[in-house]
């Protein structure tokens, strides 16, 4: 994490809860026990947080903030299953399904198609793992931020509007 995106993530806290600001002799400490975060990822959970109506105090520890940060949306392993299955019952030459899973989507998109991906994949090989689970993962990162961008357009021209009431 760099220090203009932790001063990004403080902002939008001060702007979410104007009661509950961040002690100011925490603010260093946070940023060093979060500082192994990327800031788009910290900014997202904390946006994340704030969206939940279950969550109405902001986070009372990093350790809060770094769960939503790596709290898996579904395991890779599960989807990689998923694609095995579909790619057995379906076969090269069948029709692409729909893939519930948008990064299901994205993989196959990745790898060329679907015969492409049908021609390619065995999900038994080590590699093909590997190559998934870092594929997967950066999916639903960039899936999470884009999240993120889309709910801070729609609440970040309120906040630094300066209306009282």
């Amino acid at each position: 994490m760099t220090p203009a995106g932790w001063a990004r993530v403080v902002a939008l806290w001060r702007g979410v809860w104007p009661d509950r600001a961040l002690p100011a002799q925490s603010v260093e400490v946070w940023f060093d026990l979060l500082g192994d975060l990327d800031d788009e990822e910290v900014f997202a959970a904390l946006v994340e947080w704030a969206n939940d109506p279950d969550r109405s105090w902001p986070p009372q520890s990093p350790g809060e903030i770094r769960a939503v940060v790596d709290e898996p949306d579904r395991p890779w392993t599960a989807a990689i299953a998923e694609l095995a299955t579909v790619v057995r019952r379906t076969g090269r030459y069948g029709e692409r399904p729909e893939m519930v899973d948008p990064a299901l989507d994205a993989y196959i998109e990745s790898m060329g198609g679907w015969q492409r991906l049908c021609d390619r994949f065995d999900s038994g090989d080590p590699t093909v793992r590997a190559q998934f689970r870092d594929h997967y993962r950066t999916v639903k990162t960039s899936a999470r931020k884009q999240r993120s961008r889309e709910i801070g357009r729609s609440i970040l021209p309120a906040l630094g509007s300066g209306d009282d009431g």
